[in-house]
């Protein structure tokens, strides 16, 4: 998993829309980041998300303000994860063991 700065400025959106199929604007705050249709948010803020319904993810989304950290897992090896069923993904973030996923580091970008 890599983790995924967001900033806004006031009136803008992050640029991307949670939902199964996601897709990222080019050019926003989330499509410079490199995150891809696909991926999977598992972290939003610390607060594990992956199986929280859409409203309430909005709502944290929403009541971030003008910034955001995100924790993104790929969505090839999200499905690795998912059909191995060998790790917690609750877990993932929480320490620094190399856990064999890809890992990224992104440095915060603004939108607009």
């Amino acid at each position: 998993p890599w983790e995924c700065q967001l900033s806004k400025k006031e009136g803008q959106s992050y640029g991307f829309f949670l939902r199964l199929e996601k897709e990222t604007d080019e050019g926003s705050s989330a499509g410079k980041s490199v995150l891809l249709d696909g991926d999977r948010v598992l972290r939003i803020n610390s607060i594990f998300v992956n199986k929280v319904e859409q409203m309430q993810v909005v709502d944290l989304v929403r009541k971030s303000g003008n910034s955001l950290t995100l924790l993104v897992l790929g969505g090839d090896s999200y499905k690795k994860v998912i059909k191995k069923n060998q790790v917690d993904l609750k877990e993932l973030g929480q320490s620094q063991k190399d856990l064999g996923l890809n890992d990224k580091k992104l440095v915060p970008v603004m939108n607009g």
